[in-house]
């Protein structure tokens, strides 16, 4: 009869049937144990009928579970499913086990290995321990580091030096910070740190301090070989930070409103309250930070404040200033906002003495810019008048606006001095409160051409007459009576 119960691991299901058919025990752990067989004139067995399956199945030494497969004149061969399946879980404990030692031991290896091969020499954390490696050619001479590596460190940092020595001769190490050389003032009372003598292929050390001299560069020698050798840099630098705004560049339509986030971000340790404050180089904006000010600690290195700009008008660009005592940076915001532009249908104009000419203006609205635009045309000393119709323009929003600007080079009176002939510039403004745009139109007067010839009017009349009177002088001479 079959059987078959459940435990945490699985079920297991025994059958016993007749010969000349499959035979099949499933236990359904991970597909562990799965078997078919075709037994022909063959009985299968199973001892116990069923079994439980439990959390320490794999422990159950002397539960066995077998199928005795019978033949007439052979021996029973038997199948342990409980020892099979305990060999399959020491298995994969023992795989799990080995990758887990060879993590660990990785961890454990890589922690203590960049200080002692001498790999790092900055000093950047608040506290920092640092191992040089004398030799007379040279600090960490045999080391990846190079030689004489330059030690970097922030102002306010507590730090202390490690010193092994790896030749057969003594070293003295100083760090010297007032900047008087190789000098003999190892101990002494100033600011030099010292570690005083180092045993051949012994050790010696600098008790940990807080470095409190400016920012800049010293050096640290060993008073016993240098200047020759064994002469490196150390650099103090100042907690500072920067300030950054993204996006760059906005761009507003009327009535709306842009905006930008500017970070704050702390270097070499910075810690503090930075204050902000946006101001507009020219035309109108209303502009704002929030928050008004952030505060940058060793556990948040960066922060950010939003800028908001409203009521923009043509083109300009906001500053915003981070403050921190008597440090302060900037970063520029460039606004492009509700505009128009001015575009004459020529780019040049030529006028002959005593004409005319005129030439159209389009005024186009940009970033949804909508208004009334003054305009307005001066030219330079000596040119003939000007002026623009009409005198003001209503440009609507996203579209433009025509008007006629009209050059005049004829006299305006009979005693009136005429234009006198070269080249001029016509501007020609367009102005709305306080954004103005102008354009440049260079004019070039000339003298009128009659036939190829040049001349007024008055040249050519007085030509004609001197033309007429001297035939008429040649025709009175001929026809004088002879006496």
């Amino acid at each position: 009869m079959p059987g078959s119960t459940g435990g945490p691991f699985g079920t297991a299901q025994l059958f016993r049937t007749p010969s000349n058919s499959n035979r099949k025990s499933q236990c359904s752990r991970r597909a562990w144990c799965s078997w078919t067989r075709n037994l022909e004139g063959r009985i299968t067995i199973f001892v116990p009928a069923s079994v439980t399956l439990g959390f320490a199945f794999a422990k159950a030494s002397k539960l066995k579970v077998t199928m005795a497969i019978l033949a007439y004149g052979t021996q029973p061969r038997i199948f342990n499913m409980i020892s099979y399946c305990n060999r399959r879980l020491l298995l994969l404990r023992f795989r799990t086990f080995v990758i887990a030692l060879l993590i660990l031991s990785l961890i454990i290896i890589s922690s203590p290995l960049s200080p002692n091969l001498g790999l790092i020499h900055k000093a950047r954390a608040v506290t920092t321990g640092i191992t040089l490696y004398a030799h007379f050619l040279g600090w960490n001479y045999s080391k990846p580091s190079g030689l004489n590596p330059t030690i970097t460190v922030v102002q306010g940092a507590t730090v202390s030096f490690n010193l092994i020595s790896e030749n057969d001769t003594a070293h003295l190490f100083l760090l010297d910070f007032d900047n008087n050389g190789v000098t003999a003032d190892c101990p002494g009372t100033g600011p030099d740190k010292c570690s005083g003598n180092i045993p051949v292929m012994g050790t010696g050390a600098v008790s940990p301090f807080t470095v409190s001299s400016p920012p800049g560069n010293y050096s640290y020698y060993c008073l016993y070989h240098s200047p020759q050798y064994m002469v490196g840099k150390f650099r103090v630098l100042s907690p500072d930070y920067t300030v950054a705004s993204f996006p760059s560049s906005l761009t507003i339509n009327q009535g709306a409103s842009g905006s930008s986030t500017v970070t704050v971000t702390g270097v070499n340790g910075f810690t503090g309250i930075v204050n902000l404050a946006a101001s507009v180089s020219s035309g109108g904006a209303t502009v704002s930070m929030n928050p008004q000010s952030i505060t940058l600690s060793t556990t948040m290195t960066s922060a950010t404040s939003g800028l908001t700009v409203s009521s923009a008008l043509g083109q300009f660009s906001v500053t915003v200033t981070a403050t921190s005592g008597a440090a302060s940076h900037t970063t520029i915001v460039a606004v492009s906002g509700p505009d128009f532009s001015i575009s004459p249908s020529l780019t040049s104009l030529i006028v002959s003495q005593g004409t005319s000419a005129t030439l159209n203006v389009t005024l186009a609205s940009v970033n949804g810019f909508s208004g009334s635009i003054a305009l307005s045309t001066t030219i330079s000393s000596g040119g003939p008048s000007t002026s623009v119709t009409p005198a003001s323009v209503q440009v609507p929003s996203s579209g433009s606006s025509t008007a006629t600007l009209t050059v005049t080079a004829s006299n305006s009176g009979a005693y009136s001095t005429p234009v006198s002939p070269g080249s001029y510039n016509i501007t020609l403004s367009g102005t709305m409160g306080s954004m103005s745009h102008s354009k440049i139109i260079p004019l070039t007067v000339i003298n009128p051409i009659v036939d190829g010839y040049p001349g007024g009017p008055i040249v050519i009349g007085g030509i004609v007459s001197a033309v007429v009177i001297v035939a008429i002088a040649v025709y009175v001479l001929r026809h004088r009576p002879k006496k």
